[in-house]
């Protein structure tokens, strides 16, 4: 007879995973340093999430991402039950590993006992959940933690159950006869063993004695203290498991028909229970560690004093998102892993907006200025909603997209005969290859490794390739005319993805930056600044051409400012 598994998953509400989207070797992956956000939540469940396992949660079903953020939510308003689930991860673990001797070539008495252990451990985790769903004070109203409350309470009043629950108590007691087993061992004339005898089964294990309790005597009085330790068991490398399985297999090979007879009583009593199974609380397992680091990590988050929201869930066919004071959450790891307090204070929110009035933005200013940070943000932003996670931010409202691609700058290949120009081309030709009106395309100084004009002129071809296509995206470039063209592209190239020019700005001069513009990290929609602010940019960083002569006169390489007869007109005002 089959056991009966319910059918429960707190990131499927169909109780089965999606096709992955996002490949662990994708840009994607590299350009929005993805690898950051698995280790924050890594570090909290040692070694337990991997990249491969975040990808495949990734997901662009409005009725998943909505499915898990009840859940999440659930998960930050109820400490008790975060707690609860994380005290019962290592006893799942310990099913996980006891399951897999069912798959394994094993002896009967192992099989019997390996059983035993799972219904224990099953009964455990079982009235733990039944006992916090039953007392807890908190509402829960995510589907999913509701349907798992439901089955653990179904469980727990069942006949099946109750009855284990009476019946394990003598289950494991005629387990724990069979504490030890004394072997009388016979030499011959060379005193090599020749023969062993079991000489008696004991519910005490022995122990090995010690020199003064042999000079007190006390093995006199206490039989189940040894002479010496002969062999131990431990736990260590390949060649110690090595021995412990020789070792093991020889002891049940010549005790094994005489435990069994001891145990037979107990069988029948585990044989009843053949259609109990602990496999939901197995397939919950990497799903309620995903959940918890998740939990914990958007708690440090707010503890810093940093923003974090749940997205509304906007249909996909929408296109649109919103998020009101979004930040990028690498920048935010980044200042975590460097102790710093006070996030919220330091860290410049900005908001970001796609709908129909603008879904491509066109992302200029000054180096430096958080155009980067900006454009890897949005796409953090993005991923950690399809995870069915909160977002960096006051308030959002997203619609899911079909894929997320990026186009930062990489090295070039040494061994390649395209060039860096041509690579760039290849990767944004293998992207338009793939996306589609549902899709981010996010683009990073992309064509910046060829002249101006080249650039400019190709930059102007792959955006109007983005506005045909109607995508959501951001383009953070030093093209300035890019920047300016927007009102051109959106009267002459068809398409529903309007074009925005948005500007990283800078602070006006002021006493505390001593005369320098300062970048403000702010991003906002506006005109590119072009020129404007480059002499101020030079001159903070001493390459403004006056700097630039001071130095060279210092250094006594020319003479006078006065007989050089510098003029602003060399450059242009």
């Amino acid at each position: 007879m089959q056991p009966v598994t319910p059918k429960i998953s707190l990131l499927w509400p169909r109780g089965s995973a999606s096709a992955s989207i996002i490949d662990a070797g994708d840009a994607v992956v590299i350009d929005l340093e993805l690898t950051r956000f698995v280790e924050a939540i890594d570090n909290i469940h040692e070694q337990r999430v991997t990249l491969a396992s975040v990808l495949q949660k990734f997901s662009d079903d409005p009725q998943v991402i909505g499915y898990r953020l009840d859940i999440v939510e659930d998960l930050l308003a109820n400490s008790d039950l975060c707690y609860c689930l994380k005290e019962l991860l290592p006893k799942i673990d310990e099913l996980v590993r006891i399951s897999k001797l069912r798959f394994e070539p094993s002896a009967d008495l192992e099989m019997l006992i390996s059983r035993i252990d799972e219904l224990d451990l099953y009964i455990q985790c079982v009235n733990t959940l039944a006992q916090h769903f039953s007392t807890t004070a908190a509402t829960l109203s995510s589907a999913g933690l509701v349907k798992l409350k439901e089955i653990v309470l179904e469980i727990t009043n069942t006949h099946e159950f109750q009855s284990l629950v009476q019946e394990l108590p003598q289950m494991k007691a005629g387990m724990e006869k069979l504490a030890s087993v004394t072997i009388g061992v016979n030499l011959d004339a060379q005193l090599r063993p020749c023969e062993a005898v079991l000489l008696s089964i004991n519910d005490q294990k022995y122990r090995a004695g010690t020199i003064l309790e042999r000079l007190m005597n006390k093995s006199a009085r206490d039989k189940y203290v040894g002479v010496s330790s002969l062999f131990t068991i431990n736990n260590g490398s390949e060649s110690d498991e090595m021995q412990n399985m020789v070792f093991r297999q020889a002891i049940i090979n010549s005790i094994g028909k005489i435990l069994r007879s001891v145990i037979r009583p107990v069988a029948p009593l585990v044989a009843k229970y053949t259609r109990v199974s602990a496999e939901f609380l197995l397939n919950l397992n990497s799903e309620i560690v995903f959940l918890l680091a998740s939990v914990q990590l958007l708690k440090t988050l707010q503890q810093s004093g940093l923003n974090i929201c749940k997205p509304q869930v906007l249909a996909k066919a929408d296109r649109k998102g919103n998020i009101k004071g979004f930040y990028n959450l690498n920048l935010a790891l980044q200042k975590l892993a460097d102790s710093e307090t006070d996030l919220g204070i330091k860290i410049v929110g900005n908001d970001v907006v796609f709908n129909d009035q603008g879904r491509i933005y066109i992302l200029t200013g000054p180096n430096q200025g958080g155009k980067t940070t900006y454009t890897q943000g949005v796409g953090l932003a993005q991923f950690m909603f399809q995870l069915g996670l909160y977002v960096p931010g006051e308030v959002a409202a997203l619609s899911p997209v079909d894929n997320i691609f990026t186009h930062f700058p990489v090295e070039e290949r040494p061994n390649s005969n395209l060039g860096r120009m041509g690579e760039e081309c290849q990767r944004l030709q293998g992207i338009f290859a793939k996306a589609t009106a549902h899709s981010l395309v996010l683009l990073n100084e992309s064509l910046s490794s060829t002249s101006p004009g080249e650039g400019i002129y190709i930059a102007k071809e792959i955006v109007c390739g983005l506005k045909l296509l109607g995508l959501r995206g951001v383009y953070a470039t030093h093209f300035h005319e890019l920047g300016s063209s927007v009102d051109r592209i959106n009267e002459n190239v068809p398409g529903d993805s309007r074009l925005v020019s948005l500007v990283a700005g800078l602070l006006a001069h002021s006493q505390e930056t001593k005369g320098f513009f300062q970048r403000s990290f702010r991003i906002t929609p506006g005109v590119p600044q072009g020129m404007s602010y480059a002499k101020e940019i030079a001159s903070q960083h001493g390459v403004s051409i006056e700097q630039i002569i001071t130095t060279l006169e210092d250094r006594e390489m020319i003479q006078s400012r006065h007989e050089v007869a510098v003029n602003s007109n060399w450059l242009g005002d």
